[in-house]
Parts: C-alpha cells; sequence; structure tokens
C-alpha cells in the first residue's frame, strides 16, 4: 500500500525541512530540477515550488544559476525559519503546484524509511508528553535525551 500526502502531512507535521537526508533531496531534484511551465498557476517545477514557498523573484533568478536548483532551494528555506520549512509544508506546496501524483508517490517511500526524519517523529513524540527518557539511534548512539 502507498503512503498518501494526507497520512504523510499528519506523520511529519512540524518536522523541519533539515530532517530529510540527501537520497530524498536528490530524488526531488530529479523531478524538479527540470523546468516545466504545466502547473495550473505556478510552474510545476522548483521555481514554482520556490514560489509558493515565499521566496521572490530575484531568489529564483538566482536559484536557476545553480546545477542543482532544488536542493538549493530547500537548502535556502531550511535557513528561512519564518517561511516554516516543514516537511509537512513540503509536501503541501508540491500538491500546490501540482506535484502530488508523481513526485510525493515517488518520494513517500524515501521520506518514510529516512532515519533522520523518523528520530524526530520520536523525539517530537517524547517531548509533547513530557516523558524523561534517551533516544538511541540504529548505531546505539544517543542523539537525544529529555529530563535530566
Amino acid at each position: 500500500m502507498s503512503i498518501t500526502a494526507k497520512q504523510l502531512i499528519e506523520q511529519y507535521k512540524d518536522i523541519p525541512l533539515s530532517a530529510l537526508n540527501i537520497s530524498v533531496r536528490n530524488k526531488l531534484g530529479a523531478f524538479l530540477n527540470i523546468e516545466c511551465e504545466c502547473g495550473p498557476e505556478h510552474p510545476a517545477d522548483y521555481q514554482g515550488l520556490a514560489e509558493v514557498i515565499g521566496f521572490d523573484f530575484q531568489d529564483i533568478k538566482n536559484f536557476q544559476r545553480h546545477r542543482q536548483p532544488t536542493q538549493e532551494v530547500l537548502y535556502r528555506w531550511g535557513t528561512r525559519p519564518e517561511l516554516s520549512p516543514t516537511v509537512d509544508n513540503l509536501i503541501r506546496h508540491l500538491q500546490t503546484i501540482g506535484r502530488a501524483d508523481d513526485v510525493i508517490t515517488e518520494c513517500a517511500h524515501l521520506i518514510s524509511e529516512d532515519n533522520i526524519a523518523n528520530e524526530f517523529i520520536h523525539i517530537q513524540y517524547f517531548w509533547d508528553y513530557d516523558v524523561f527518557c534517551d533516544i538511541i539511534n540504529t548505531d546505539g548512539i544517543l542523539v537525544f535525551r529529555k529530563g535530566l
């Protein structure tokens, strides 16, 4: 069974964009780096994504100069907290530019298998419920401690 955009939005609500690993970012770039004017209101590529995120015309023109413009959009977005750089917002923005069917479908399994993003979910869960805990990653390394 494939993961839907709605499920991803719910599962990754408020998870910072920085939690996405490079394989997810590269896969997004494989789809969005190809310039496309086929969106209903916005281009259905990295330019449309940048536009709905809230970047201005000059920013978008600068993204065009990069070899991997989608990765640059994602990186710059992650440095702008006022633009709400979260995984759930990324998915919403992909829906806005009309890329839910292909990009989200193809990238959903990578996002859900992303150990870093999943560690953020566990940390957020424990933080929300004020649990005293240690979060250990799959290599047995302590990545988070709360309650000490």
